[in-house]
């Protein structure tokens, strides 16, 4: 995009609240900035979905993000964010292949909110491929889950890959940042962060 304002959209579903099934899988995602931005870039966005839906986000590869304008732009990137309560959430095997960011934005691998009514959510499995840096003033979040999920939920957040990343500037890097504040069973092994360096503070 040449656009020096507004949002960037890869797949985005915002006016239908299904109560069915909710699929953003297998795709590849990339964007290209020629010109300096200062907007928010989504990749893969779901701002909708009923208390009795089942949302997938699996098998997608997100690749190719330039800005190649000399100036850094601010743009902040979800590559996935949820907004959408629904039953049971699987935000697992996503790829983040080989990224090189020049912005002084934020950045936010994964990006999601509670459990509605007593279901699973898992976020596993996923990973960077080859190395993942960032221009950033801003902070990066490798997982950021708030929220109150509904008593008897299952939580699982396992077999995470998340190694070899590079800020360059003064923002700080966040592991994994799950506050969901439900009283459901959780569960957090076998993840990986390793190889991560910045400027500012790093936490895991």
């Amino acid at each position: 995009t040449s656009a020096t304002s507004g949002a960037f959209y890869g797949i985005y579903n915002n006016g239908c609240p299904v109560s069915g099934s909710i699929y953003f899988n297998a795709n590849t995602i990339g964007e290209t900035y020629t010109a300096i931005n200062s907007s928010t870039s989504y990749a893969i966005y779901c701002a909708a979905g009923a208390s009795g839906a089942d949302l997938q986000i699996d098998n997608n590869v997100f690749q190719d993000f330039n800005f190649t304008n000399a100036s850094a732009s601010s743009t902040s990137v979800y590559f996935i964010k949820n907004t959408a309560q629904t039953t049971n959430q699987d935000i697992s095997s996503n790829n983040y292949n080989n990224i090189q960011m020049n912005t002084s934005g934020s950045g936010y691998f994964i990006s999601t909110t509670s459990l509605a009514v007593a279901g699973t959510k898992s976020i596993n499995s996923n990973y960077v491929t080859t190395g993942f840096s960032i221009n950033s003033n801003g902070s990066l979040y490798l997982l950021q889950d708030a929220g109150s999920s509904a008593a008897g939920s299952i939580l699982q957040y396992n077999n995470n890959n998340l190694s070899n990343i590079t800020v360059a500037g003064n923002g700080s890097v966040s592991g994994f940042v799950a506050t969901d504040g439900g009283t459901g069973n959780e569960s957090v092994t076998g993840n990986t962060f390793s190889n991560i360096t910045g400027s500012a503070a790093v936490t895991v």
